[in-house]
C-alpha cells in the first residue's frame, strides 16, 4: 500500500502568521493554455519537493516545479473527450501519492482516473460517480466526495469495495446529512473534514461515526459562504477556503470563531485579494498555496517562521 504525506505532517503553532500578500507561483499571466498560463484552475496539490500539481479548465493537469516560470503537462494529452488520455468538463481536484501517481476527479465523465507518473494515459478506477473532490489518507486509501448524492465514499486499496463515511442520508442540514460536499481532507487520526458547501459549514466526521459535528460556519452566511476546501495541521487547526467571500479563514481547534488569513478585500486581482478561490494546500515548510481561480493563478503565502520561535514548529 502506498502511503501519502498530508499537511498534518507539518507542525504549525497556534500563533503562526503568514504574509498577507500572496506571490504568484503558477499562472498569473492571464487566462490561457500556454505552459506559463492557467485557465480557471481548480485543484492544487503540493508534493514533498514543493512541486505543484494543478487541474485547470484546459482539461489538463500541470506540474509546476518549485521556482520555475512555466509548468509541464502531465495528464490530459488528448484534450476533451472520454478516452484514457482525455478529460471532460469539469475537471476538479486531485491527489498525488508518494510515487507520483495522480488520482483525478473527472466529473464530466463521471469517473476517477488513476494516472501513473510519466504515463501518457490514465485508468478509470471508479466509474458512475459525480465526483467533486478526491483525497488520500496517510495509508493511501482514497476518499471521494459525490457532490450530487451528498456523500463521501472511502475505497479499499484495489477499489473493489466502498463505504459511505459521511452523508448518504439525502440532502439536508441534519448532522448526518450534507449538501453538495466539495474538497475533503483526512487527518492522521482518520477524521474526515468536509466542506458542506451549500450548508455553509465545515463538518468533522470521526472514523466510524454515523453523524458529524460542525467545526466552523453554520451561524450565519457572513461566517462562511460556500466553503470549497479545507486542510488541517497537527494541532487540529483548520484552514478553510471561503469561496464566495474571496478569502481564507483559520479556526483554532475548539474555537467558536475564525480568523481572517488572506483575501477578504472584495473580489480583485491585487496581491492581497482573491477572486473566487477554490483550493488550498501546505508545503513541507508551512507555506500555504491557494488556487485563485478567477485570477488564473496559484498564490503562495509565506509563513513567518519568527512567529513561532518559542515552540518547536515546522518540523517534518
Amino acid at each position: 500500500m502506498t502511503t501519502t504525506v498530508t499537511s498534518n505532517d507539518v507542525d504549525i503553532c497556534a500563533t503562526a502568521t503568514w504574509a498577507t500578500d500572496g506571490i504568484s507561483v503558477a499562472g498569473g499571466q492571464g487566462a490561457g493554455k500556454n505552459l506559463n498560463q492557467l485557465y480557471y484552475p481548480r485543484g492544487t496539490f503540493v508534493d514533498d519537493t514543493g512541486a505543484l500539481y494543478i487541474t485547470d479548465d484546459n482539461l489538463r493537469v500541470m506540474k509546476w516545479k518549485h521556482g520555475t516560470e512555466s509548468g509541464v503537462m502531465v495528464a490530459g494529452f488528448g484534450g476533451r473527450g472520454n478516452g484514457s488520455d482525455q478529460f471532460e468538463y469539469y475537471l476538479h481536484n486531485l491527489a498525488v501519492d508518494t510515487e507520483g501517481t495522480m488520482y483525478i476527479c473527472d466529473k464530466g465523465n463521471e469517473r476517477v482516473v488513476r494516472w501513473k507518473k510519466d504515463a501518457k494515459s490514465g485508468q478509470s478506477i471508479i466509474i458512475g460517480i459525480n465526483c467533486y473532490g478526491v483525497t488520500l489518507d496517510h495509508e493511501g486509501l482514497l476518499y471521494v466526495s459525490d457532490v450530487d448524492n451528498d456523500l463521501v465514499m472511502k475505497y479499499n486499496d484495489d477499489f473493489s469495495r466502498k463505504e459511505i463515511v459521511a452523508g448518504g442520508n439525502g440532502k439536508g442540514t441534519a448532522l448526518n446529512q450534507l449538501n453538495r460536499p466539495h474538497f475533503t481532507f483526512v487527518d492522521l487520526n482518520f477524521n474526515l473534514f468536509v466542506p458542506d458547501t451549500d450548508n455553509h459549514r465545515i463538518m468533522k466526521w470521526s472514523k466510524g461515526s454515523t453523524q458529524g459535528i460542525v467545526v466552523s460556519g453554520n451561524v450565519n452566511l457572513s461566517q462562511l459562504a460556500g466553503p470549497h476546501a479545507i486542510v488541517a495541521d497537527k494541532l487540529g487547526t483548520i484552514y478553510v477556503v471561503d469561496h464566495e467571500l474571496h478569502r481564507v479563514m483559520r479556526w483554532l481547534k475548539g474555537s467558536q470563531s475564525g480568523d481572517l488569513l488572506f483575501g477578504g478585500h472584495e473580489y480583485g486581482y491585487r496581491a492581497n485579494q482573491l477572486a473566487l478561490p477554490v483550493d488550498i494546500d501546505f508545503d513541507r515548510n508551512g507555506n500555504l498555496y491557494v488556487t485563485d481561480r478567477n485570477n488564473h493563478r496559484i498564490q503562495m503565502y509565506a509563513v513567518n517562521k519568527t512567529s513561532c520561535l518559542s515552540s518547536s514548529t515546522f518540523n517534518v
